[in-house]
């Protein structure tokens, strides 16, 4: 085998200086690929060989896979102890790096590992399922929550499931795509009747995002709200603290529907950085709450996030057009500028693509705009299952022609030439 050592210490991992990535390997092996055949040197092609050799190993043989049950997965941190942290992302990325392997090679030993690391994402994904949020991955050495962030992990996790139902053609990874999106769009409303500082640590700062954000308060009782926009069954709430020393110790979480508390869990002598504290079933609530009682000195909160019961799915455009809205920091895509209802935004096409709405219940219409080439068209496509497609009519981007869909979701084609899209809708009629 050979292999390419990173020469720093992995502190995510606690991997000592020398480890090696699933991720690098391929990716090193392609370019030597490249290099064997534009200059015919056999040594090039020595060496890449020699670095695949390392999917054929499992962790403590010095490779970066682990077998698991019929299925493989590419680790991006192995640890040479064997322990299997199976990071999603770095998985997908690995999978990437093999099929150019494969398109290079067409080695059936690649082929094989891609089926069977496919196999690995489609079997796994209820682990990386918060019910909030997606997790960056199965397993890790750090003391705080394995969590993806929105705008940061959790978003390249849509962005990579996209990928690969569009390359590998299963729906299972559209639908997870869309779901993980959904934490994307969180739109609950958070209030508190409290923060230290309002602007730079309020409660919006406790919304699951990048870069350390947390919501703080050093006067107890101070009572945190979360609204969604409609009722909604929730387990309970997950919370992670900046750190130990500013934990909460004693809280009280409420779940009301119409004014009435409908379920309750008390937490006392709270000693952990994080936890699930769910009730005792799922309940449908149109607000939570959660009442502080006690902190030391000062509570800091990275994260507070209703834990949802039911999947949601969100509207999500294609890989290519699917992408964060340029010059804010607000988790914003621009598949939002032509679903916000607002005259003014439009959504940019990039690419040829398609944009899937999940149909609201008792909106079966949905109607499209775009101000693009006059000779363009959408074709509107419905599934029961996201698996079969049925065409159901094409019509051009200017008619703003309202299309029946008798189905659980709808698909927006769209070529190019249309060049932005200025409204999608649903309605009753």
């Amino acid at each position: 085998m050979a292999i390419w050592t990173y020469p720093f210490h992995n502190q995510y991992f606690d991997l000592a200086p020398g480890w090696i990535s699933g991720i690098g390997q391929a990716r090193i092996a392609g370019i030597l690929y490249r290099a064997n055949a534009v200059t015919g040197d056999p040594k090039y092609k020595t060496a890449a060989d020699a670095a695949m050799e390392t999917y054929l190993h499992d962790l403590k043989s010095g490779g970066v896979v682990t077998f698991d049950n019929g299925v493989t997965w590419v680790e991006e941190a192995p640890d040479p102890n064997g322990r299997s942290y199976k990071v999603l992302n770095g998985h997908i990325t690995a999978l990437m790096g093999l099929a150019d392997i494969y398109d290079i090679t067409k080695d059936p030993r690649w082929s094989e590992l891609i089926k069977k690391g496919v196999a690995a994402v489609k079997r796994d994904l209820p682990k990386f399922d918060g019910g909030f949020i997606s997790y960056y991955s199965v397993d890790w050495p750090a003391p705080t929550r394995r969590t993806a962030e929105r705008g940061g992990y959790n978003s390249l996790h849509v962005s990579q499931l996209l990928w690969m139902y569009q390359y590998f053609g299963d729906s299972d990874f559209l639908k997870w795509a869309s779901h993980f999106q959904s934490y994307e769009m969180n739109s609950d409303k958070y209030e508190a009747s409290y923060s230290v500082n309002s602007k730079t640590n309020g409660p919006e700062r406790a919304k699951a995002l990048l870069f350390g954000a947390s919501w703080t308060t050093n006067e107890f009782p101070t009572t945190f709200t979360i609204t969604p926009q409609k009722p909604t069954r929730f387990k309970g709430v997950a919370i992670d603290a900046l750190d130990l020393a500013r934990r909460p110790i004693d809280f009280d979480v409420k779940a009301y529907r119409r004014g009435k508390v409908v379920a309750l869990k008390e937490v006392r002598n709270n000693d952990k950085l994080w936890l699930d504290a769910n009730f005792k079933w799922p309940v449908e609530a149109d607000k939570l709450e959660v009442e502080f009682k006690k902190g030391d000195r000062i509570t800091a909160i990275t994260s507070l996030m209703a834990i949802r019961k039911d999947i949601e799915l969100a509207p999500i455009a294609d890989e290519c057009n699917h992408r964060r809205e340029p010059g804010t920091n607000e988790i914003i895509y621009v598949l939002n500028s032509a679903i916000d209802g607002n005259p003014e935004t439009k959504m940019e096409i990039r690419c040829d693509g398609w944009v899937l709405m999940p149909m609201e219940k008792g909106k079966p219409y949905i109607r499209a705009t775009a101000n693009g080439d006059k000779s363009a068209e959408f074709t509107v496509l419905e599934s029961w299952d996201m698996k079969k497609w049925k065409k159901v009519k094409t019509i051009p981007i200017q008619s703003g022609e309202r299309v029946r869909v008798n189905a659980k979701y709808a698909m927006i084609e769209f070529k190019r030439v249309a060049h932005e899209i200025q409204s999608i809708t649903t309605s009753a009629k």
